[in-house]
């Protein structure tokens, strides 16, 4: 179970492989107007987008949006977390 944190894009392929159904993700600024949300609706595991950095894609229903005090939930129930950049 690790909550993979996600700031941008160019470690993107290399987070991707890790994912497991047990893991989430969280993508976080600057990586909310970079991130292609197809990709995401694709992964093993939940993704989310930190509620306090606006989605620039317009269809952004797709990624569910969490408050600060869900982020910190999820790293409590993650025994592991990696930042992504």
């Amino acid at each position: 179970m690790v909550l993979h944190m996600l700031y941008g894009t160019e470690q993107l392929p290399e987070c991707l492989a890790l994912l497991t159904s047990d893991d989430s993700v969280i993508v976080m600024e600057p990586a909310t107007g970079m991130v292609d949300l197809k990709t995401l609706a694709s992964l093993p595991c939940p993704a989310f987008a930190l509620d306090a950095t606006p989605l620039e894609a317009s269809d952004d229903d797709s990624l569910p949006r969490i408050s600060i005090a869900t982020w910190v939930e999820l790293a409590t129930r993650h025994p592991h977390s990696m930042t992504w950049r």
